[in-house]
């Protein structure tokens, strides 16, 4: 129910980005592409560990462009992992949705630096189930809990947009969770297509 919830948001937010993607200085994108969640643990883990700690997903997003002026842009954006992945134990499953508020700066005609605050939004579903793993010397059976659950988490955004053609762009995006805590601090980074509409 949460999911379908999301999902009509993210078509409410996408009718008013259509009707000002009719003027001529704001446009929309609707994009596809990757997304790698995790990055830093999968750069610092032993090879045996690399999906154990990190994945790599499909990544849809929305994506309006609002000119504010010739060198500055207002662009909000609502993405999600498609269709969610599950944990390396298979106990969970976690649908992820990601709210941009950035601001992007032109910086060539072809290249703009997109920068800004954002929302992690996910939904984990767990069957409750037990999982055995190493304790340190041994074995041991650890249990999942067997319900949903929802967090949220600030992020820095910053990405760039390199267009391609006139339709076609290529957008290179990197999420910062927990930013003020270097050992919290998670990085995740997308590279996605946007289809100019």
């Amino acid at each position: 129910m949460k999911t379908l919830h999301l999902f009509l948001l993210m078509i409410v937010c996408l009718v008013p980005c259509l009707k000002a993607a009719e003027h001529d200085k704001s446009h929309l994108l609707l994009e596809l592409g990757g997304y790698c969640t995790n990055l830093n643990r999968r750069l610092t883990a032993d090879s045996d560990y690399v999906n154990k700690v990190s994945s790599l997903e499909a990544y849809f997003r929305v994506h309006p462009v609002f000119r504010l002026s010739n060198k500055l842009n207002f662009e909000p954006s609502l993405g999600a992992i498609l269709p969610g992945y599950s944990s390396p134990d298979g106990t969970t499953r976690t649908l992820v949705f990601h709210i941009d508020l950035d601001l992007g700066l032109k910086l060539k005609e072809w290249l703009t630096l997109r920068l800004g605050p954002g929302l992690q939004v996910g939904m984990l579903n767990s069957k409750g189930a037990g999982v055995e793993l190493n304790n340190g010397t041994d074995r041991s059976t650890f249990y999942t809990p067997g319900e949903s659950v929802n967090y949220f988490i600030l992020t820095s955004d910053a990405g760039l947009t390199i267009q391609i053609s006139k339709r076609l762009n290529l957008l290179l995006d990197t999420y910062v969770m927990n930013l003020a805590s270097k050992a919290r601090r998670t990085v995740e980074i997308s590279a996605t297509l946007g289809f100019r509409i």
